[in-house]
């Protein structure tokens, strides 16, 4: 049998090639490292930038923002008396948790110095914003509704018109309507509610 001279060189070039891969790849195959774990449970996500927080507590439904304990005034819960709502107050501790009739005399339960979610004079109220779904317009200054969401006939509203207390003068009575509020002028200046 008679082996021509292309037959060896393509004998000589193949055991050429598979010389220099098993040289040159072996080593790179070996230095390959294969994870046991999956790659997306080792991508770190940033922190989130934004975060909701919704406060459903007792707080929410009172009417006082105080530092006494509970955030309370002298343990109410709500400043205007059971009576003033119409058709009835829909407070989520019922009634019995207003001011009682000696608290109402208090001034400071109705001054936005100390009670934060009480009307201040200074302060500039505009509308809830507007949304697709809700259009708010300006609260009634003599009838506001207990939850905005809620206009319709039968919707709880408080009476601003409504005797909050009576004060008895040397020239009379005096009737205090729910729609008032208190400020304060520090006369002595000595930085102190006295």
């Amino acid at each position: 049998m008679k082996i021509n001279g292309a037959c060896i060189r393509l004998a000589v070039l193949s055991s050429g090639l598979l010389t220099a891969l098993f040289l040159f790849f072996i080593p790179m195959l070996h230095a390959l490292e294969i994870s046991d774990v999956p790659l997306e449970t080792v991508i770190v996500t940033p922190p989130p930038i934004v975060m909701f927080v919704l406060d459903n507590s007792d707080s929410m439904n009172m009417e006082f923002m105080t530092d006494e304990p509970q955030g309370t005034f002298h343990q109410a819960c709500y400043i205007f008396p059971d009576a003033a709502y119409r058709p009835g107050p829909d407070h989520l501790f019922g009634a019995g948790h207003a001011l009682s009739f000696k608290d109402r005399s208090a001034w400071k339960s109705q001054f936005a110095g100390y009670n934060r979610l009480y009307y201040s004079p200074v302060h500039r109220y505009s509308p809830w914003p507007s949304t697709p779904m809700h259009i708010f317009a300006a609260a009634d200054l003599q009838r506001p509704t207990s939850d905005p969401l809620r206009r319709e006939n039968g919707a709880v509203y408080i009476s601003m018109a409504y005797p909050f207390l009576t004060v008895s003068t040397n020239a009379g009575a005096v009737t205090v309507a729910n729609a008032h509020y208190y400020t304060y002028y520090d006369a002595n200046n000595d930085g102190r509610m006295n």
